[in-house]
């Protein structure tokens, strides 16, 4: 792990080894901002639920769809208490 400054016009020199590459930046976190190097497809946040949402969809049996659903609301973070 390095140490890096974010210049006055909120630029962070990675180097050249990252020079040309797509990454995907995760600042959910205030406190905290990691940078991944990205691989094809790219997919945001939202077409990752998505996806996940999709394939619970296709695995779930009719009896199983309300638990499926109700295990990724609350994966995700979005279930009531």
């Amino acid at each position: 792990m390095t140490t890096k400054t974010i210049d006055d016009h909120g630029r962070l020199a990675l180097g050249l080894e990252f020079a040309g590459q797509t990454v995907m930046v995760d600042d959910s976190n205030p406190d905290r901002i990691v940078i991944t190097r990205a691989t094809p497809p790219y997919l945001s946040q939202d077409e990752e639920e998505a996806a996940e949402w999709a394939d619970l969809e296709r695995r779930a049996l009719p009896a199983e769809r309300l638990d499926a659903i109700a295990e990724f609301l609350r994966s995700t973070g979005q279930a009531s208490a």
